[in-house]
């Protein structure tokens, strides 16, 4: 992360690298996964460890969740494919919330993911939701939404909560949603989740129509994408 500085305290910073065969121990690694690992990762890097006596910020407990420390880990990538399931098997093998960051030529893409105490094991934590962005190039307004300087500094839990935040703007602006500044970090997933459905949607009714033959339904289909586009610039504002 030479070119991304994200302000952290310099006490927090640790460096470490994490060796690809670390990955391959636990039982939720298929021998694809493995493969993926391979193929796509140069290095990882745990660049940092937030954690009371580095950041001064208190720990976070309560019924559903605890957040002791909080961890930025950085992913050199040889390829850009299948960052996704990268990203969840690092963040299962962790037990801390992560801002982990990839990065693959002169781009990087961000994924966060609150965690839950698991109802099945015993302190044992879970992933709640994994958010993603794609790979944008580094510019100021990236920069910006990242800066731990700008992140609430109450206890762990509100510190990682405006990091999953950060991470749900970048990907929305990518998406081509006008993010306002006085959104809720709840209102814009909803957003995010719709505006993904209707592309979803509109990327089938296209594949309809190209396979279509008769006429009417050409017509109609035809249609269902116009509305299905408007639908789409409106739920982006």
């Amino acid at each position: 992360m030479k070119n991304l500085n994200l302000h952290i305290p310099q006490k927090a910073r640790v460096d470490h690298i994490i060796y690809k065969k670390d990955l391959y121990a636990f039982d939720f690694v298929t021998t694809a996964d493995k493969k993926r690992i391979q193929k796509s990762i140069d290095k990882i890097y745990w660049v940092y460890t937030l954690k009371a006596d580095t950041v001064n910020i208190q720990a976070f407990e309560d019924e559903q969740c605890l957040y002791e420390e909080v961890q930025v880990l950085h992913v050199q990538l040889k390829e850009s494919l299948g960052i996704t399931r990268l990203a969840e098997i690092i963040m299962r093998m962790i037990p801390y919330p992560i801002l982990l960051v990839f990065s693959y030529q002169e781009t990087y893409a961000f994924y966060a993911s609150h965690l839950l105490k698991s109802k099945a094991e015993k302190d044992k934590q879970v992933l709640k939701e994994l958010i993603g962005s794609d790979f944008v190039p580094l510019n100021a307004s990236l920069e910006e939404c990242l800066d731990f300087r700008k992140l609430r500094t109450s206890h762990f839990y509100d510190l990682y909560t405006d990091w999953v935040y950060a991470v749900q703007r970048i990907k929305a602006m990518q998406m081509g949603i006008e993010v306002k500044e006085t959104v809720d970090a709840e209102k814009l997933g909803k957003q995010v989740e719709v505006v993904e459905q209707l592309e979803r949607d509109l990327v089938t009714l296209r594949a309809d129509l190209r396979k279509e033959s008769q006429f009417n339904r050409q017509v109609d289909l035809n249609l269902q994408i116009k509305r299905l586009e408007q639908q789409i610039i409106e739920y982006k504002k």
